[in-house]
């Protein structure tokens, strides 16, 4: 539900705001759990391909992908501090804290295009200096992850542009109002 809509038709608009806000901190925690999880996941991966095949280039290339993954981790912990709670009880803290959630998104899917670029840039890598690595499903199956993440982080751009002109709109409400 747009942010707007949160506070419509309600008879407590501040608080329809914190419960807002709670689930979509919530959705943070989880997401940032997940996050981990995944990362330790793609790490394990990483480790039991090096150990399979030990090879210079192998290596170099799960090295690469584990210390994007690790530098990833690391650089949306850093994103995200500062957004776990807001710093007061007003529809206008409430409103500039969710502006400053969308704005920290947005920059995180600079950074994801950033990381798929960086990502893709070393499969390919891999994929052009190990013939054993090399197939044509390899190759498709880097271009579908990759079609399918470049979509994703346009979707969330989209969605997170929208919700970051709907909260402007509202602060100049309550602001003017």
């Amino acid at each position: 539900m747009p942010f707007h809509q949160a506070a419509a038709g309600r008879s407590d608009p501040l608080a329809a705001l914190r419960r807002r806000l709670l689930r979509r901190t919530l959705g943070l925690v989880l997401l940032t759990a997940g996050e981990i999880v995944f990362s330790a996941g793609i790490l394990t991966l990483l480790a039991a391909a090096a150990r399979r095949t030990p090879t210079p280039l192998d290596l170099a290339a799960f090295a690469s992908l584990a210390l994007l993954a690790i530098g990833a981790q690391a650089w949306a912990l850093w994103n995200r501090r500062g957004l776990w709670r807001a710093h007061g009880e007003s529809a206008l803290v409430f409103v500039d804290f969710s502006i400053l959630r969308c704005r920290r998104r947005l920059r995180s899917v600079r950074f994801g295009v950033g990381l798929l670029a960086a990502e893709t840039l070393v499969f390919l890598f891999w994929f052009f200096l190990n013939p054993a690595a090399w197939s044509g499903f390899a190759l498709g199956l880097l271009a579908a992850c990759v079609a399918v993440t470049a979509l994703v982080l346009a979707l969330f751009a989209r969605y997170s542009r929208a919700e970051l002109d709907a909260l402007s709109k509202l602060r100049d409400e309550i602001v003017d109002g």
